[in-house]
C-alpha cells in the first residue's frame, strides 16, 4: 500500500548562494557529510539533490520539515551500484505512525541548474 508520495525541485544556483558549508551543516548528518564530493561543482549538484530528496521525503510524510521531522532525521546514501536510498531511524518512523516495515523508494536527477527528487513510501 502506498503511504505517501513526494517530489521536490531544487535550484543548484540557490544552493550556491546560500553557501555549501552553511547549508550542509544545517541539513546533513555527520555520516552524510563524510560522503560529500570533493569538487565544488559536483558538491553543489550533490547537495541540491540531497536537499530535494529530504524535502520530497518530508512531503511524503504529510508533515513537512518541522516539529515531527527534521532534515537530519532523513539520511540519503547510495548503495554499491549508486542507487540512492533513504534511512530514517525507527523511532522517527514510529513517531510518524508508519512502523518499521516501510520501504521508501527514491529517485534523484540533475539537469542544468536543477536537481529533482521523487519519493514513494510503501508500507503494510
Amino acid at each position: 500500500m502506498i503511504l505517501g508520495i513526494g517530489t521536490d525541485l531544487a535550484e543548484i544556483s540557490r544552493i550556491r548562494r546560500v553557501g555549501l558549508r552553511r547549508l550542509a551543516g544545517r541539513i546533513l548528518s555527520k555520516e552524510e557529510m563524510a560522503w560529500m564530493p570533493e569538487s565544488d561543482r559536483r558538491r553543489e549538484e550533490w547537495l541540491a539533490g540531497r536537499f530535494a530528496a529530504k524535502e520530497a521525503v518530508a512531503k511524503a510524510t504529510g508533515t513537512g520539515i518541522g516539529g515531527r521531522l527534521s532534515f537530519r532525521d532523513i539520511e540519503i546514501f547510495n548503495d554499491d551500484r549508486g542507487k540512492p536510498y533513504v534511512r530514517i531511524a525507527s523511532e522517527v518512523l514510529m513517531g510518524l505512525g508508519w512502523g518499521r516495515d516501510v520501504t521508501i523508494h527514491l529517485s534523484i536527477t540533475h539537469s542544468g541548474d536543477h536537481a529533482l527528487a521523487f519519493v514513494v513510501v510503501e508500507g503494510g
